[in-house]
């Protein structure tokens, strides 16, 4: 018993000893040393970041022993395979509005003379953009840090589901009032269904890093050029039997008729089977690309099973110190708040990016006539003009999401960003100068009287064209930036998702707010009251 005792003593002694050596060690340390310590193991009432759990510091490091063990781990390169996943999902993301967009002469031609038909168009934009904008809003505040397969799967599915209906509509007698509610009810389906999905296939495109954002984001500027090589085509199938000779188009504005054939019911099924089995095809990829998802990220983390009857094992704040136990924080409301503070040059520059892109593109820039005569080239006919506008802006918008891999050119500041996003402003007076026209006969060209200052077609090209290219290029390279502590080193690690999940919805709001002002632009510019266009 003694023996024992003197035992227990001798280890107390012993292990005292030990102590006091270690402070006497600590003591002689540099205040650098002591004070990264102190600052990055300090006690709080939350776990740790997992960086800080996932290190392992001894009392004689160096000051850059820590900071070596301290560096977030570089992102890793994106397999080929993994980029063209998220290619896809980029084309599965935009698939839905790029072909309600394309399908226009179609629901125009369903709705005829109906009192709807001359303002289906603003109709469906505003609710589409309301729309993703509150299912964003939904997503984003009720989003987790684990991405289940659900969250990406059943909205592919759904929109699948939405486009093969709209496929057999032509094949349905509806009167107009009811093709007005069908159409804005699956509008508004897609819209939603689709802001969960890019919500979550964002956050996963942070996990594998920039170049999986950039892929996603190059998928979807692709889907628009394709959409937009689909017009120029209709187009000048409808109008090259007029060509070679002299031409004095005479056409409707709202309805153009030339671009529906007799045989539009089988074309539309044609066109939305097509675009369905697109949107399916993203399924296949997540399939594909879900093996080499991270397993913390695939799922709900295991809850641990607590035992009262035993103290010890129960985790303490030391063991989360000293990386013994590593847990995934939850982001709470007060953390999403956070992470907008935090990124807040980032979510103001990609907002501001889609206000003046969505201000000006479609809605001013489709009523931008050609100052040449049509009868000089079929280029010039109004309906070619505006296809290729479509194409050249998209065209545009891809090199922009591709100039963001070239570093050189390619700021990834937020200052440098948000000043770059506030730039585009200049955009709105030029193309403003360009020639508008409020309700425009396609009859006849500008006037004498009325010439635009910017009394060039190509001159209003190239604008067009530098419009894309900064559109594409600054907000890829927001959302590259905004969730990558790479690229954003005021950003903890396990911020990540929540940061990308803020800048989308950020984007969207852009959207919405773009598409609002678009109606004052628009009053300015024929002053009349542009909701009744009077």
């Amino acid at each position: 018993m003694i023996a024992a005792e003197g035992r227990g003593a001798s280890h107390l002694l012993s292990a005292g000893r030990h102590a006091i050596d270690e402070i006497i060690i600590e003591s002689q340390l540099e205040p650098s040393v002591i004070g990264k310590r102190t600052s990055r193991l300090s006690i709080s009432a939350h776990p740790v970041s997992p960086i800080v759990a996932a290190t392992s510091l001894a009392l004689n490091d160096s000051e850059d022993d820590i900071d070596a063990r301290v560096q977030p781990p570089e992102h890793p390169y994106v397999e080929l395979s993994v980029q063209l996943s998220f290619a896809i999902f980029g084309l599965s993301s935009l698939m839905p509005w790029n072909a309600m967009i394309t399908a226009m002469p179609y629901f125009l031609t369903r709705l005829g003379d109906s009192p709807y038909a001359g303002s289906f168009a603003s109709w469906f934009s505003v609710t589409w953009t309301f729309m993703s904008f509150i299912s964003l809003a939904c997503a984003t505040w009720t989003a987790r840090e684990t991405i289940p397969a659900t969250r990406i799967v059943l909205p592919l599915g759904l929109n699948t589901l939405l486009l093969t209906f709209l496929a057999i509509t032509p094949r349905l007698s509806l009167s107009p009032r009811a093709f007005f509610a069908v159409v804005l009810t699956n509008g508004a389906l897609l819209a939603t269904s689709g802001s969960w999905f890019q919500t979550s296939v964002v956050a996963l495109a942070s996990v594998f890093g920039p170049d999986a954002i950039a892929a996603y984001m190059t998928g979807g500027a692709l889907v628009a050029v394709g959409v937009s090589l689909l017009k120029l085509a209709t187009a000048y199938t409808s109008l090259k039997h007029e060509y070679p000779g002299g031409y004095a188009p005479d056409y409707s504005l709202r309805i153009p008729n030339d671009l529906i054939d007799l045989d539009a019911a089988t074309s539309s099924i044609i066109y939305f089977s097509v675009a369905a089995a697109f949107i399916g095809s993203g399924i296949v990829a997540y399939a594909y690309l879900h093996p080499k998802i991270p397993h913390d990220v695939q799922k709900e983390p295991p809850q641990p099973e607590v035992d009262n009857s035993d103290s010890e094992s129960i985790p303490t704040e030391v063991d989360y110190l000293l990386g013994r136990v590593s847990t995934p924080i939850q982001m709470s409301s007060a953390s999403i708040w956070i992470v907008i503070r935090k990124n807040a040059y980032y979510n103001i520059a990609v907002f501001y990016v889609f206000v003046v892109t969505l201000a000006m593109f479609p809605a001013i820039t489709t009523s931008i006539l050609p100052v040449n005569s049509s009868e000089e080239s079929i280029v010039f006919n109004p309906f070619i003009f505006s296809a290729l506008h479509f194409l050249n802006f998209n065209v545009a918008d891809l090199i922009g999401r591709a100039l963001a891999s070239f570093k050189p050119i390619s700021p990834t500041s937020n200052v440098r960003l948000l000043l770059y996003s506030l730039s585009r402003t200049i955009f709105i007076p030029l193309l403003l100068l360009c020639n508008v026209q409020h309700k425009p006969t396609f009859e006849s060209v500008v006037d004498a009287s009325s010439k635009p200052i910017i009394n060039s077609d190509i001159a209003y090209m190239f604008i067009l064209f530098a419009f894309g290219v900064t559109n594409g290029h600054v907000s890829t390279l927001v959302l590259m930036a905004a969730p990558s502590k790479l690229m954003n080193p005021n950003l903890e690690l396990y911020e990540s998702k929540t940061a990308a999940r803020v800048a989308q919805f950020c984007l969207v709001g852009g959207w919405v707010a773009g598409s609002a002002a678009s109606f004052g632009l628009h009053a300015i510019q024929c002053r009349c009251n542009p909701f009744l266009d009077q």
